[in-house]
C-alpha cells in the first residue's frame, strides 16, 4: 500500500485526455460561467429583465452546487482509478473474452509495413519513438518524429491504423474527432512543436483474423453447398479481399495536419489543475472518514 497520496503534480497521459474532458448536464460548463458573468455586468448598467433574472438565478444556484472547479461524473471514474491503484497497486482486470478488436492490426508486427507504407505514398521519412514525454501537466509516448533527433523535427506523427474498409474511408471523410485533436494537442504541448500530422492507414487483417475467418467460412460454405467442392477458388477470393488486394498503395493512407493551439492547451492544464484538487480531496475524504455511519455530502435533487 503506498502512503503517497499527494496529487499536486498528477500528469495525465495525453491519451487519456479525453475522459477528463467528459460533460454532466448537471455541472456548470465555462460558457455557462461566461454567462454569469456577462448578466452581472449588465446588471450594473441596467436592469435586468424578468427572464434574464431567472436565467442568472439558476445558472449561479447550479454554479454553486457544482463548484468552479468541476471534475465531471464520468471523468471521476478514471480520477477514482488513479487513486485507487496508487493506493493499493495494479487493479484486476476482468475479461469478457470479447476484448480482441478484429478491425485493429497487430501492433508492434505491423510497424514496419505502416512506416513503410507512410513513407513510400508521402515521402516523409519517419523514425518510430519510444521515448516518453512529459512536461508539468502531461506525459506521453508519441509515435514518430520526422528527424531522428525529435528536438529537430518539424513536426510530430501519430498513426492511426485499421483493417476494416469502411472505418478507414468514413474516417477520412471525417478525419478528427475530439478525442484525436485533444490527443494532438497534448502531445504538442509536452513536444513543443507546433504541427502534428495523424496518418491513417487501411492494413490487412491481422494472421490470426484470417485462419479464424478461414475456419467459419469453411463451416459456412460446407453447411450451404453440402460439400467442400469448389471453396479453395471461393477463399481464395475472401481472402484477396482481407488483405485488400485491389486496392493500391495510394488509396490505404492519408493525413491530417493539426496545428498547435494555444486556447486548446491551456483549457487541458486547467482541466488537470482540477482533477488534481478533486484527487487531493478525496484523499482527505478517504483518509479522515470513518467506514461506518458516513453521511452523503452531496446535494440530493428531486
Amino acid at each position: 500500500m503506498n502512503d503517497n497520496l499527494d496529487f499536486s503534480d498528477l500528469r495525465i497521459n495525453c491519451n487519456r485526455i479525453i475522459k477528463i474532458f467528459a460533460r454532466n448536464a448537471d455541472c456548470i460548463s465555462d460558457k455557462e460561467l461566461e454567462r454569469i458573468e456577462t448578466l452581472l455586468q449588465k446588471s450594473v448598467l441596467k436592469d435586468l429583465t424578468p427572464k434574464e433574472e431567472e436565467r442568472l438565478e439558476e445558472l449561479q444556484n447550479k454554479r454553486d452546487e457544482s463548484g468552479h472547479h468541476i471534475v465531471n461524473r464520468s471523468a471521476q471514474k478514471y480520477l477514482w482509478f488513479i487513486y485507487l491503484q496508487r493506493k493499493f497497486g495494479i487493479l484486476p482486470r476482468i475479461l469478457t473474452g470479447y476484448e480482441v478488436n478484429p478491425y485493429a492490426p497487430n501492433g508492434t508486427r505491423k510497424e514496419p509495413h505502416v512506416i513503410s507504407l507512410i513513407e513510400n505514398v508521402s515521402g516523409i521519412k519517419i523514425f518510430r519513438n519510444k521515448v516518453r514525454q512529459k512536461n508539468d501537466y502531461l506525459h506521453g509516448i508519441i509515435d514518430a518524429f520526422d528527424n531522428e533527433i525529435p528536438a529537430e523535427s518539424i513536426s510530430i506523427h501519430e498513426i492511426k491504423t485499421t483493417s476494416d474498409r469502411i472505418r478507414f474511408n468514413f474516417r477520412r471523410r471525417y478525419p478528427l474527432d475530439k478525442q484525436k485533436f485533444l490527443q494532438a494537442q497534448g502531445y504538442l504541448a509536452i513536444s513543443g512543436k507546433d504541427n502534428a500530422i495523424i496518418h491513417y492507414c487501411l492494413l490487412d487483417y491481422p494472421d490470426t483474423v484470417i485462419v479464424e475467418q478461414k475456419e467459419l467460412h469453411y463451416k459456412r460454405y460446407v453447411h450451404i453447398n453440402r460439400s467442400s467442392n469448389g471453396f479453395s477458388e471461393y477463399w481464395e477470393k475472401q481472402e484477396r479481399a482481407l488483405v485488400h488486394g485491389t486496392i493500391p498503395e495510394k488509396d490505404r493512407i492519408f493525413s491530417c495536419s493539426i496545428d498547435r493551439n494555444e486556447e486548446a492547451i491551456e483549457k487541458i492544464y486547467k482541466k488537470v489543475v482540477d482533477c488534481r484538487m478533486w484527487l487531493n480531496e478525496l484523499v482527505e475524504f478517504m483518509e479522515n472518514t470513518k467506514n461506518i455511519n458516513i453521511v452523503e455530502p452531496n446535494k440530493i435533487r428531486f
